[in-house]
């Protein structure tokens, strides 16, 4: 799955490609669009997404919105797992 998401990325370099994860760290959603350039519009494109099928009123409450680079970083460096014990204590 690595090898995909590499070749996923290299291919368009050009689009930031954001990721929503779940406070568990879990891979939910992923976009890759021009005009979702910023992490505030690729959290109101998932908020809107999630609201068909969920009734939300805030992401955050949830859902982590977080680049590709940031992912990587703290994959890594075992950043993801410090998260998760920093959202358990």
């Amino acid at each position: 799955m690595m090898e995909n998401d590499s070749k996923m990325r290299r291919k368009n370099d050009n689009n930031i490609l954001w990721i929503l994860i779940t406070k568990k760290f879990e891979i939910v959603g992923r976009l890759e669009h021009p005009n979702y350039n910023t992490r505030d519009k690729a959290r109101s494109y998932f908020l809107g997404i999630i609201s068909e099928s969920k009734s939300i009123d805030r992401l955050e409450d949830n859902f982590y919105v977080i680049s590709n680079k940031e992912y990587d970083f703290l994959k890594e460096f075992d950043g993801l797992e410090s998260l998760l014990n920093e959202e358990i204590n």
